[in-house]
């Protein structure tokens, strides 16, 4: 029997701030080094009422004040429409990454981009795994969970239902999940 080669060379890591989403990350990055592979990272945001305590958890106190200081400049901005309301997201996902790498010890893997969408998580990391044309993605097994999820299952499931390409779920480490 002859095994295909793997070959890997963009990966989709989706996430949703969690603590099992942050532990996906490791597994994200170290793939992505270990193939050589792009690293496109998702998030999906959605009506959620605390995403600022969630924001909160992935930088330090003075990280997270020069943030806000500097989003309270761009308001204006969004307001008028020049800018994404995303722009906060985005910042501490970059923050993220980079203590990440830095407290790993290793480089981080080409970061091909940080997307930040609207809309149904599943249906939006389809989507953009299709658009991006990724060969895998990477995601927690447990996240957020609202009524809506309970209703038709965890987004890691639907993404298994749905996905035309390879999905790896990372459990978490056994605690208990923001």
């Amino acid at each position: 029997m002859r095994v295909p080669k793997v070959e890997i060379n963009k990966i989709l890591y989706a996430t949703d701030l969690s603590k099992n989403a942050r532990h996906a990350f490791g597994y994200a990055v170290s793939l992505a080094n270990l193939y050589e592979a792009q690293l496109v990272i998702l998030y999906v945001e959605s009506d959620d009422p605390h995403i600022e305590e969630r924001l909160m958890k992935h930088v330090d106190k003075d990280q997270w004040e020069k943030i806000k200081k500097q989003n309270m400049a761009n308001a204006r901005e969004v307001l008028i429409g020049k800018k994404k309301q995303s722009e906060t997201i985005r910042q501490v996902l970059n923050h993220f990454c980079n203590c990440a790498a830095e407290s790993s010890g290793s480089s981080l893997a080409t970061m091909d981009e940080i997307e930040i969408l609207a809309g149904h998580p599943a249906n939006e990391i389809i989507s953009h795994t299709k658009e991006k044309k990724c060969d895998l993605i990477i995601l927690g097994s447990h996240g957020q969970t609202t009524s809506f999820d309970k209703n038709i299952g965890t987004t890691a499931e639907e993404v298994l239902r749905k996905a035309r390409v390879p999905v790896m779920l990372v459990h978490g480490s056994g605690e208990n999940q923001d």
